[in-house]
This record gives C-alpha cells, sequence and structure tokens, in this order.
C-alpha cells in the first residue's frame, strides 16, 4: 500500500494502477482455515455444508451419516470463494482421536479459529477442547446445531416456553474458566432464525481486519447486517478498482473523453453481483430455499442485469456529464462569476465554495439534451430552487414557452 501511495503521490498513474491491481488481488487471495470440530456425531459436516450454502446432497458437499462419517480431516472449499476453505476434522473423544492428543493430530496452527459443535449438550470433551484453544491463544464459538428438534422436544414434554438444556451449559463453561460462554443456537434448515445472525456478525468482528475481506465474502446473504457489512467493506475498494481500471489495458472510450479499462469494470460489476446473491446460480439457490419461482425473485431486483459493456458505456456516461455540471458550478464560484446564480448565490455574505455540498435527487438516462433539461426542470420547480435564488436564468428554458 506503501508503493502505490507514493506512485500516485509522484503522479505516475500508469505504476499506481498496476500497484492497485496488485493490491486487489492480494485482498482476494488473502487465505481463510475454520476448522469444525465437536463431539463424533454432533452435526459437523451438515454445518459444513450449510454455511457454504449447500445442502447434503448437493455435488462437493461433506457426507453425512447418523455414526461418525469424518474419519480424518477434509477440507472443503466455498463453492465461489476458494480461498475459504472450512475443514470437517474427526469427531473429538473417539478411541482413534482422543481428547489430550487431539489437536495435535489434527494441526492446531492450521486454522484461523474453531467452530465448535455441540448435540444434544455440551460435553467434557467440548469444554477441554476449548479450555486448551483458549490456552493456545486461538479464538473459537460454540455452536448448538440442532436447535429446531430441541424446540420441538422440549415443548412436546411441557415447557411452553421452550427453555433449553444449554442455558446450564453456559453456567458449566463459566465453572471450567472458560473465556468464551456464549452458544450460538442455529438450525441448519433455516439459517435466517435463532442465531446464526449474532455468529455472523461475531465472526466478522473479532477476525483480523485483512481477513475480514474474505469472510464477509464468504457469508451468506439472508442476513440484513451482513449484506451493510459486505457493502461497506466493497465500498472501501472502489478507489482501488478505478484506479486499477486506468492502467495497462485502458483505452479511449468513444464519445466520451475519458479513458478506463472497460472489461475490467465489467468484471467487477459482476463480482459485486455475485457477492451479493444476485448471479444466475445465487438467484436459483435461493429461489430453491425459499420454494418461490425464480422469476419472482428477479421482478424486485432494481439494478439492470445482465451486466453488459453498454450498460458500463451509460453508467460512464452519466458519471462525466454530472461531473462537467458540478465542476461547471464551481468555476463560477472560484471565478467569481456572479452573472451566474451559482456564483452570486454562493459569493453572499456567510457563503463560500467549502460549503458547497452535492446529492444525487434522481438516476436516469437521457437519450438527448432536451430531456435532461426537461427532468431539470421539474427539480426546479418542485424544490423551489429560483425564490432560493439558485436558478434565475430561464433563457435557457425558452423552448419551454407556449
Amino acid at each position: 500500500m506503501e508503493a502505490l501511495k507514493a506512485a500516485v503521490w509522484k503522479g505516475n498513474l500508469t505504476e499506481a494502477a498496476a500497484k492497485a491491481k496488485e493490491a486487489l488481488v492480494r485482498a482476494d487471495k488473502i487465505p481463510l482455515n475454520i476448522a469444525v470440530t465437536g463431539v463424533a456425531g454432533s452435526g459437523k459436516s451438515s454445518f459444513v455444508n450449510a454455511i457454504r450454502g449447500l445442502g447434503d446432497t448437493d455435488y462437493s458437499s461433506a457426507a453425512i451419516g447418523i455414526t461418525e462419517t469424518t474419519m480424518e480431516s477434509t477440507a472443503y472449499p466455498h463453492p465461489r470463494y476458494p480461498d475459504v476453505i472450512f475443514c470437517d476434522l474427526p469427531g473429538i473423544g473417539t478411541p482413534a482421536f482422543k481428547s489430550d492428543t487431539y489437536l495435535e493430530q489434527v494441526t492446531f496452527s492450521h486454522y484461523d479459529f474453531f467452530i465448535i459443535i455441540s448435540s444434544p449438550r455440551l460435553t467434557c470433551h467440548d469444554i477441554s477442547l476449548a479450555q486448551e484453544i483458549q490456552r493456545l491463544g486461538k479464538k473459537f464459538y460454540f455452536v448448538h446445531s440442532k436447535v429446531d428438534l430441541d424446540l420441538t422436544n422440549e415443548k412436546q414434554n411441557g415447557d411452553k416456553e421452550g427453555t433449553l438444556k444449554w442455558r446450564n451449559c453456559i453456567k458449566d463453561l463459566k465453572e471450567a474458566g472458560v473465556a468464551s460462554t456464549q452458544v450460538f443456537l442455529i438450525s441448519k434448515w433455516d439459517l435466517g432464525k435463532y442465531d446464526f445472525p449474532k455468529l455472523q456478525k461475531v465472526l466478522v468482528d473479532e477476525l483480523p481486519s485483512h481477513k475480514r475481506h474474505a469472510c464477509l465474502q464468504s457469508l451468506s446473504n439472508i442476513v440484513k447486517e451482513t449484506l451493510k457489512k459486505k457493502k461497506e467493506q466493497l465500498q472501501t475498494q472502489i478507489w482501488l478498482k478505478s484506479l486499477a481500471s486506468c492502467g495497462v489495458a485502458a483505452i479511449p472510450i468513444p464519445g466520451l473523453s475519458i479513458v478506463c479499462d472497460v472489461a475490467m469494470l465489467m468484471t467487477s460489476l459482476k463480482e459485486y453481483c455475485r457477492n451479493f446473491g444476485l448471479d444466475e446460480n445465487s438467484l436459483a439457490a435461493l429461489a430453491r430455499q425459499a420454494n418461490k419461482p425464480i422469476a419472482e425473485l428477479k421482478a424486485v431486483i432494481k439494478s439492470p442485469l445482465p451486466i453488459t459493456k453498454e450498460f458500463i458505456l451509460s453508467l460512464l456516461s452519466r458519471s462525466l456529464f454530472s461531473m462537467q455540471i458540478i465542476n461547471g458550478h464551481k468555476s463560477d464560484i472560484k471565478n467569481h462569476n456572479i452573472q451566474k446564480p451559482f456564483g452570486e448565490h454562493f459569493h453572499l455574505s456567510g457563503h463560500s465554495i467549502t460549503d458547497l455540498k452535492v446529492a444525487i435527487l434522481q438516476q436516469k438516462t437521457f437519450k438527448n439534451r432536451l430531456q435532461y433539461e426537461t427532468a431539470e426542470l421539474e427539480l426546479i420547480c418542485e424544490l423551489d430552487t429560483i425564490k432560493l435564488g439558485l436558478n434565475k436564468d430561464w433563457e435557457w428554458m425558452g423552448h419551454f414557452k407556449t
């Protein structure tokens, strides 16, 4: 990043674009290794499938069974982000994987953090595993993976409030000196319910900043807070992508006084669609989960899909036109052009160019200048900007007179 700043400072656009591209590639290649562990038969493999957005019978899903099916550590890359890897570890507490040698057998140091799956309750093996992970200085999170089944069972037994066994588990964890005593209650059948949104938030908040991007990319899009965090994270990369698009592959855009790599911009927007689950495969998976026609989901999408070169060029055209207007207003202010309403207004007492703020009121594509001026006139009348002194020259609107 320092090399990038230096190139920008020197005004070397080609070098700065190359450094920006390198920074983006590095960010997308940061590995995240997540260990999923617990006692044999607790539902580790089903959790690995669910958190990757897969069903238990989908291609590349982890094998499941009533008895322990994981006999060795098995890595399962995320289907869209292969550098995010969920490792399904063998169950702890079996003759082959005893508690006192377990972490050494599964190569403890390889993982960024551990998710300990428990069902139907925490065991002494879970607690001893947490104590050892804590002693060695890594993060761990307890997950109870079959909360819907337990709620049903307990209500059938007369517990109308659905009070669950794990409330006693928290007391056991505190008594054992375990620092992280929260147990996240989830159901693989409906990740949007119970504590899965809380689990997503904690995972993102507690990861080092350089790992956060990889984690956010891999998380499912069923939690509103996660979508907001994804948006914030991706917005921090916009300036890098803009800079990178001005590099070696940049070419002049016909009809526009700008130079950029349109293919790279198209790729970036398509990546954003995948990040937010708006690509065809993600929508098809969501339609199956929600039991809705895919056409019904597509009907509520506001952005034009699929992303095309023509769409990119229209965005660039609108952005350039808007910047020309804004720069024109700034020029009137800086040059003390009080014959223009902006120049006059911002040279009144108590006004300066630093008070100028820009807000998007409409986003439209205009086929000609008349359409643009018509839309502008509508806003002038709606916001009463003539009375406020921001518009006073009616000559350019003479063609509206009847």
